[in-house]
């Protein structure tokens, strides 16, 4: 919750636009010609009707970054300021 998935997205080159209440992209994950990534920044929720990737920031990390789950939650902690988790 401390990570705001907009921030992150056009962090990573995503061009977000205001489509009401929601934000909307081409998907960088297959080849989008017009928009079908929404993104719901009060719910920090994404969802392509394209190639049907969604889900929150943790899955968005997993799959920019190509990291797995436990990777994803470091780097969640790194990006929200948090101490790492032990080992």
């Amino acid at each position: 919750a401390q990570v705001d998935l907009a921030a992150l997205m056009r962090g990573a080159g995503i061009d977000l636009q205001p489509a009401g209440k929601n934000l909307k992209a081409c998907c960088p994950w297959h080849d989008d010609k017009t928009p079908s990534l929404v993104l719901n920044p009060a719910k920090g929720l994404y969802n392509c009707f394209g190639c049907q990737a969604k889900r929150d920031v943790l899955d968005f990390l997993q799959r920019q970054e190509s990291l797995s789950f436990s990777q994803a939650v470091a780097r969640l902690r790194e990006l929200a300021g948090a101490a790492p988790a032990p080992q």
